[in-house]
């Protein structure tokens, strides 16, 4: 009698995870939402823009990159509460000449 892997503790835990992640509504988890604003291989760029963001009183990270062009630097802002927030963010950025793209958080 072979093992179905399909039934495998392991494998209906992780199921169940995914289920219950995906039935937590964004707006209750927090923090579910992110701004993406680009990738840049010059640190002199991103501390200017981490600079200017952070003058609207926006948070900003940043997350390292291995991209075939070389080292980079991801910048992010958030993570904000909900979509809503988020946008407001994106539309204060935009008036300042920074573009990006809302997501939710991953």
């Amino acid at each position: 009698m072979t093992a179905n892997p399909s039934e495998s503790p392991q494998f209906l835990a992780a199921r169940r995870r995914k289920r219950q992640q995906a039935s937590v509504p964004a707006s209750s988890a927090g923090g579910q939402y992110v701004i993406l604003i680009g990738a840049f291989s010059k640190p002199a760029n991103v501390k200017q823009l981490q600079t200017k963001i952070g003058e609207l009183g926006i948070r900003v990270y940043t997350e390292p990159l291995d991209s075939p062009e070389g080292k980079k630097t991801r910048v992010r802002a958030g993570p904000f509460p909900n979509r809503e927030a988020a946008d407001k963010a994106l539309d204060k950025l935009k008036r300042i000449g920074v573009n990006g793209v809302v997501t939710a958080r991953q």
